[in-house]
């Protein structure tokens, strides 16, 4: 019976220890909360940020070189050409041809 009553004191004596541990921690933390909260409205309401004014820098252009504006020239007119490829409905301007060349293939298919 001592076993038992010894078993139960120990379950008990650490279940207390583990309960008084929990509520220090709690506290303290509650405590370090209030003082964290307290610092930062103190900082915020004495520091002003710093006001600094921003000044776009102005764009100085260099003179450009013959063989850089011809480059760009060309390249406008490659963009120009592919865009014209790209929106051109080539179904609609070739596509009567290309259709009878397929079903021309197709019927010579057919006919081996």
């Amino acid at each position: 019976m001592s076993r038992f009553y010894g078993f139960l004191s120990g379950v008990t004596f650490a279940s207390i220890i583990t309960y008084i541990t929990a509520l220090e921690l709690r506290s303290r933390t509650d405590a370090a909360r209030s003082a964290m909260s307290l610092t930062r409205t103190t900082l915020q309401s004495a520091i002003e940020p710093k006001r600094f004014t921003i000044t776009k820098p102005t764009e100085i252009e260099a003179p450009r070189e013959l063989g850089e504006t011809m480059k760009d020239l060309w390249d406008e007119e490659i963009v120009k050409g592919a865009s014209f490829v790209l929106d051109t409905d080539w179904t609609a301007k070739v596509g009567g041809g290309v259709r009878k060349f397929v079903n021309k293939a197709v019927e010579s298919v057919r006919s081996t």
